[in-house]
């Protein structure tokens, strides 16, 4: 038999070892000690924002990774299920994220000799990511896998079903019925189908069969859905909540996305309320999920407020504030990140302004090989205050400069007004 074993939460005791270093951190940064047992992860046990999580890793990771003890009797089970002729598979999600800088490459290379040193026998050491255990085990014929997140290795939903609804036959076919079907989120949190979703807008989306759905929060998670799941919802509105477990419903949808494939060349661009941007791979969001964190806030009290997909590698940001400022750059100026980074400074802003709205604008080349912006989609954008004031601003009108800079003002703002929306044509 092969068998499957995780490393944090099964061969270590994660639960035991993050209580004890979390109440040491406490006690040490004058933290407040609130410990909820029936929680597991240390954000949720402790009470503690995503900052202080990243701080706590931060200085305690390498020490967790390098000093704790197996579990009691682990080595001894191992080497009896070996003895017995099973094919023992370790499968951990381990990376450097979180680690000091200095750790940078260097996980494997700890993991290997803290498994040496706790005696651990194993035939074969695989590290992946959590959202692509399940593969790994398919791909390694695991006929048993120990893990302590049942969420890293639950199947695949087939179908979704509506409100008190339920499968009452199953027939296998040898054709694939395929769909095309425009789907949205409404504001009550409801996917519903839709007659035709057009290019600008940012909750509605022409989809099919073959494609997934990511729906995109202004609280830094993704939620993904099989297209193939919701072909229903063209008859009747579906809750979010029966489709994806674990959806939160404070949380709010600011962008849908279908994808085809997760190809390395595409780009996702995230745009938050306090002017930072990050750039991340697609390739980043494939894997076997219903749920993930997508960003990593670096102030408190920020969201994000757009999030963008775009495939070309030529192509300028444009970032707008509430008080009428706005920033352009070449998208070359941020450096593509890992899925979980907190991304850089798009815009400096002043302390009574937020960013409003956040785009990828593409270029294309004349006859001359010179760059310039692909006219034919989102040549301009059109400002809308609260006091329904309104402003067409042309993009080539925003001044190119560099990333991080103040911008420039592109709408003068009533001191009791701001910018409420924007759309780009």
């Amino acid at each position: 038999m092969n068998i499957g074993i995780d490393i944090d939460g099964v061969l270590t005791d994660l639960e035991r070892e993050t209580i004890d270093f979390g109440t040491k951190m406490c006690i040490e940064e004058n933290w407040p000690i609130t410990i909820d047992l029936s929680k597991y992860w240390e954000v949720e046990a402790f009470g503690w924002t995503s900052e202080q999580a990243d701080k706590f890793w931060n200085k305690y990771l390498v020490e967790y990774v390098t000093q704790s003890p197996a579990r009691r009797f682990a080595k001894e089970i191992i080497s009896k299920l070996r003895e017995e002729g099973n094919n023992i598979y370790i499968i951990t999600a381990r990376d450097e994220n979180g680690m000091p800088p200095e750790y940078y490459g260097k996980m494997q290379e700890l993991t290997i000799k803290w498994l040496k040193e706790q005696e651990i026998e194993y035939n074969e050491l695989i590290f992946t990511s959590d959202n692509e255990k399940v593969q790994k085990c398919i791909e390694n014929k695991i006929d048993v896998m120990i893990e302590d997140s049942p969420r890293n290795i639950l199947g695949t939903q087939l179908f979704n079903l509506i409100e008190k609804d339920e499968i009452t036959e199953v027939e296998y076919v040898s054709e694939f019925e395929f769909m095309s079907f425009s789907v949205g989120v409404t504001a009550k949190g409801n996917l519903k189908g839709f007659a035709r979703a057009k290019s600008s807008d940012r909750l509605k989306v022409n989809t099919d069969s073959a494609s997934t759905l990511l729906l995109f929060t202004n609280e830094g998670n993704v939620y993904k859905i099989p297209s193939f799941l919701i072909s229903n919802v063209v008859k009747e509105e579906i809750l979010l909540e029966n489709i994806i477990e674990g959806y939160n419903k404070k949380e709010k949808v600011i962008d849908v996305h279908s994808v085809k494939n997760f190809e390395e060349g595409n780009r996702v661009y995230f745009f938050t309320k306090k002017g930072m941007i990050k750039k991340t791979s697609l390739k980043e969001y494939d894997g076997n999920y219903s749920i993930c964190q997508a960003y990593k806030f670096k102030y408190e009290n920020d969201e994000v407020i757009s999030v963008c997909i775009y495939n070309n590698i030529k192509a300028e940001i444009v970032i707008i504030s509430k008080k009428g400022m706005a920033i352009r750059f070449l998208s070359d100026n941020v450096n593509t990140m890992g899925r979980v980074a907190s991304g850089v400074t798009g815009i400096s802003l002043k302390d009574d302004d937020e960013v409003i709205s956040g785009k990828v604008i593409g270029l294309i080349a004349n006859d001359n090989d010179e760059i310039a912006i692909d006219k034919d989609n989102n040549s301009q954008v059109i400002l809308i205050t609260k006091n329904k004031e309104k402003k067409n601003v042309l993009i080539e009108e925003i001044r190119i400069q560099n990333r991080a800079g103040r911008g420039t003002n592109v709408m003068v703002i009533n001191l009791d007004d701001e910018i409420t929306e924007t759309e780009f044509q």
